[in-house]
């Protein structure tokens, strides 16, 4: 896996360092391309609904911070998918069923923004991805490429925006408080192919940056999960 992009994460709104990698494929070979300022994305996967992530493709950084803001512009959208999804996400980790918070656009039946917070990790079972998650989307905007999104951490909450101009940003799920309780993060792009998941696809972005707030993130225990109940399937 390559780490990509030559600056440091300290800096405020500077450009991180990336490291590709292809979901739940660890040993997968690199997903992400850099030249100049665009960074090119290669992803394949389904995630249908809130479910497996395997051999989507994201470049994160991880970090405890716990104040930063990351921001990218989806540059160029994906071509020949249907159901892709291609944005910025944050994860618990880089395998298939990590609790993460999402941002992302659905390429497809006119495109939409939508938002995902996987707040427990999948169970093995034939619906266990769908139980546990809450998702929704923003119907007001529908570009498919040119727009910037911007994650927010300001620990344990997370916030979502977007903006056609990366000056006036609205909030993503304002009725919603979402948070990952999880120390350390990955934070970053995400790209899934949809359709079959096995043709890849590849989506651009630029203006990636991070600014992070200094500060110690306080100490989090397993003992501050919630875990949901078989059979309850919160959306």
């Amino acid at each position: 896996l390559a780490s990509l992009l030559a600056a440091s994460i300290s800096p405020a709104d500077a450009m991180p360092t990336l490291t590709g990698v292809e979901l739940g494929k660890p040993d997968t070979a690199d997903v992400v391309r850099q030249d100049g300022q665009t960074i090119t994305l290669t992803g394949r996967g389904k995630d249908d609904f809130g479910h497996d992530d395997t051999g989507s493709g994201a470049a994160l950084i991880d970090t405890d911070a716990p104040a930063f803001t990351f921001i990218a512009r989806v540059a160029k959208a994906p071509v020949g998918t249907i159901n892709g999804k291609y944005g910025l996400v944050m994860r618990s980790g880089d395998g298939p069923f990590d609790r993460m918070i999402a941002v992302r656009h659905v390429a497809g039946g006119g495109g939409r923004l939508t938002w995902l917070l996987r707040h427990t990790p999948a169970r093995s079972t034939h619906d266990g991805p769908q139980r546990l998650y809450h998702m929704g989307s923003h119907a007001d905007m529908n570009l498919a490429e040119g727009f910037w999104l911007k994650i927010v951490r300001r620990y344990p909450s997370v916030t979502c925006h977007y903006s056609v101009d990366g000056q006036n940003w609205r909030m993503v799920a304002p009725d919603y408080h979402m948070a990952l309780l999880e120390q350390k993060v990955k934070v970053g792009l995400m790209l899934t192919a949809g359709g079959d998941g096995k043709t890849p696809v590849t989506a651009q972005f630029d203006h990636v940056s991070v600014a992070i707030v200094a500060g110690n993130a306080p100490a989090v225990t397993r003992d501050s999960f919630v875990e949901y109940p078989t059979g309850n399937k919160p959306r």
